[in-house]
């Protein structure tokens, strides 16, 4: 994640993926397992940002500096904070052109295939000292969470401008065998809910072997979270999924609250957290039958219809 400036304010940018398949090499082990989704690989990640750094819209008359030293002002790799599985790699350059000149360039010159992800700049009592211009690939291939191009800009100190380009991958990491659910190993599930506007807790237990099938199944396709800091809205409803099992195997315990991720438990032991979208909590939602408008405060009834 990167606090970024754009125009006059503070945005969080999301690390999120697509993880819809393109012609880029697929990353992975295949089906994943039990059949769930892939995870990426570092060396896959590192090929793939290597693709990406050769797509870069490079100013004309750029020309290639050493690795190092790295110039000040460029010294900061961009920051992807409390990402686990990331792969960098960067290039600098020499730019004949102006700082604002070689950001405005690289920012009308979209690459092949990936969309622009805004535009910023730091600056202080002495005007601006640093521009950036970040593009995502449109598709990302399957087990990459995300994709980008990252050009980072400051002025030269003898006129012109140096410009650092960072093609970074995130890659998702395997889950645990622990976290795939069997849904015939579960008696019941216990859904509690907590409307956070109104303070109102709602509990409901189900048998239904099709809702514990519904549940286990979308659980299953959710890819490991990297990890990262992530922007979250006001947790209107958050819901604990208690999976009551049957004789010989583990209680499941469940977290989501509509945050990017959702934290689940085996047998009392942590698993890796899951990247959850809004797919799962909208799912219980419509379980619970649960709506924004049994969230708000007011004489209206928490139970669910």
């Amino acid at each position: 994640m990167r606090l970024r400036q754009v125009a006059g304010a503070i945005m969080v940018v999301a690390l999120a993926g697509c993880g819809t398949a393109t012609a880029l090499p697929v990353t992975g082990h295949g089906k994943g397992h039990h059949g769930g989704p892939p995870s990426g690989t570092r060396s896959a990640s590192l090929r793939l940002a290597r693709q990406l750094m050769a797509r870069d819209p490079l100013p004309p008359g750029a020309r290639g500096l050493p690795q190092h030293p790295v110039p000040p002002g460029l010294r900061q790799v961009p920051g992807q904070i409390g990402v686990k599985t990331l792969a960098d790699i960067y290039r600098l350059f020499a730019v004949p052109a102006s700082m604002r000149q070689t950001a405005a360039y690289i920012g009308k010159h979209a690459p092949a295939g990936m969309t622009s992800g805004g535009t910023g700049q730091i600056g202080g009592r002495h005007g601006v000292t640093e521009m950036d211009v970040e593009y995502f690939l449109n598709r990302t291939p399957r087990g990459v969470s995300s994709a980008d191009l990252i050009d980072t800009i400051v002025p030269a100190p003898h006129g012109g401008a140096l410009l650092r380009v960072d093609a970074q991958v995130i890659w998702y990491p395997p889950r645990s065998a622990a976290e795939y659910l069997v849904a015939k190993d579960f008696r019941a599930v216990r859904i509690d809910a907590w409307l956070a506007l109104s303070g109102r807790h709602v509990r409901r237990t189900f048998t239904s072997r099709g809702v514990i099938g519904r549940l286990t199944r979308v659980l299953n396709s959710l890819p490991a979270s990297p990890g990262g800091l992530f922007p979250c809205p006001l947790e209107i409803v958050s819901y604990r999924l208690t999976f009551e099992p049957v004789a010989g195997h583990p209680e499941a315990v469940v977290n989501t609250a509509g945050c990017t991720s959702d934290t689940i438990s085996v047998g009392g032991v942590t698993q890796p957290a899951l990247v959850d979208s809004g797919q799962f909590g909208t799912l219980v939602g419509k379980i619970m039958h649960i709506h924004p408008s049994l969230a708000r405060p007011g004489p209206r009834s928490a139970r669910p219809a």
